[in-house]
């Protein structure tokens, strides 16, 4: 209503439509405001529901093991070893020959898991989509739902 009576007790022709144009960009820029913000708390949603567990695979991919990650913000996978302590522990597991005693770390944040590399002779990859991401140390990858992180080309965790 505001903006009518604006309108119209405005004169001159281009003051109107100047007035119009600011008008339309300050709608334009809530409604783009409001989409982006309605993507962010959808997105928000999505990464809260997953990944939820960490899954140890054998042969025919069939869970071994599984850890949870609820309640957890950071937990290293290793083996046994008196400095640290690996929430997932694969001291026990046949491939345990395989892993660093502290391989890999994963974060949690706003934007969800992160998986990162700190093995120095095993290396680890993602497998995405059919796709290998290699983890170069130092460079964290955000983790999703489907993912199989390969650790020392033998181990493989399932991302649920």
């Amino acid at each position: 209503m505001c903006v009518i009576l604006t309108w119209i007790y405005v004169e001159g022709f281009y003051l109107q439509i100047a007035l119009t144009v600011v008008w339309t960009f300050s709608a334009i820029g809530i409604i783009g405001r409001e989409i982006s913000c309605w993507r962010k708390r959808r997105k928000k949603k999505e990464t809260a529901t997953c990944p939820q567990v960490i899954c140890l695979l054998g042969e025919n991919d069939k869970t071994i093991q599984s850890w949870p990650l609820e309640g957890q913000t950071g937990l290293l996978i290793g083996k046994e070893n008196p400095d640290y302590t690996c929430l997932i522990d694969l001291t026990g597991s046949s491939y345990s020959d395989y892993i660093d005693p502290i391989h890999m770390s994963l974060n949690y944040t706003n934007a969800g898991w992160w998986a990162q590399d700190l093995s120095t002779r095993g290396g680890s990859a993602i497998w995405r989509d059919g796709k290998e991401i290699f983890l170069v140390p130092g460079h964290p990858v955000l983790l999703q739902c489907g993912d199989l992180l390969e650790l020392s080309r033998s181990v493989r965790l399932a991302v649920r």
